[in-house]
């Protein structure tokens, strides 16, 4: 999957069974220089499991006119939908995860300056499936040993009025550190927006040290190292019984 750095604060409550989740907070994008507000509800009590989510937020874009800069902002609110279906399965010291997913969402402009939107309610598919695979690894170890994860999606608007859709793939590539604990993820992302897909929310984020990058076809690689510093882990129900 794609990660990024997005500081922010999140509240999560689930159920006795595991069976329902859900998720407040607010989260500040480096790219768009803007906080986004959501929660989502993921129920996996039926199958295919079901999640329900809602995000609102600032976005904007910029264009170069005449060798000026002109920027562009507006305000906009998803609510979504998708139903998935979560296969697991282990072979030896293996795991493997296969899951398709389909899921629907409606979007909400509100302009902002400079702006005079065409379309200001967009309804949109998306259809994806991701694969992974991973080791056995103990709990410190913040990436799997051993492991690899694979993401395909496509999404488009409904209408025909709104000409539009949107290619993404993801792949990564874990593998064991120097240490115990620690580990390697090496990452490609890519997503293509074609027609006026330019409302899409990016999935393939810039290169680090670089932000207010927007680009319909964009490829990015990364490569990450992780060691965990320390742990602070005990066991509460001894220390109450000593």
């Amino acid at each position: 999957a794609n990660s990024s750095i997005n500081p922010g604060l999140s509240v999560l409550s689930q159920n006795k069974l595991g069976t329902m989740a859900v998720r407040l907070g607010v989260d500040y994008s480096y790219n768009t220089d803007a906080l986004r507000y959501y929660g989502q509800v993921d129920y996996l009590g039926w199958y295919p499991a079901i999640s329900i989510g809602a995000d609102y937020g600032r976005r904007w874009t910029y264009e170069i006119e005449d060798s000026d800069t002109i920027y562009y902002y507006w305000y906009e609110t998803n609510l979504n939908t998708s139903v998935y279906i979560p296969l697991l399965y282990t072979s030896g010291v293996w795991a493997h995860n296969i899951q398709p997913q389909i899921g629907f969402q409606y979007k909400n402009i509100d302009g902002g300056k400079g702006l005079d939107f065409e379309f200001t309610n967009i309804k949109t598919m998306v259809y994806g499936v991701q694969y992974s695979v991973a080791s056995k690894s103990p709990f410190q170890n913040i990436y799997p040993r051993w492991g690899l994860a694979l993401l395909l999606a496509y999404r488009h608007s409904i209408e025909m009025s709104v000409n539009s859709d949107m290619f993404i793939s993801d792949v990564s590539l874990y593998l064991p550190g120097l240490f115990r604990h620690d580990g390697f993820r090496m990452a490609a992302s890519y997503q293509n927006k074609k027609g006026a897909g330019n409302f899409f929310s990016d999935w393939t984020i810039p290169a680090r040290g670089y932000n207010n990058i927007f680009y319909r076809d964009l490829l990015t690689l990364r490569a990450n190292y992780s060691v965990p510093l320390f742990y602070l882990v005990f066991d509460s129900i001894s220390f109450v019984f000593l």
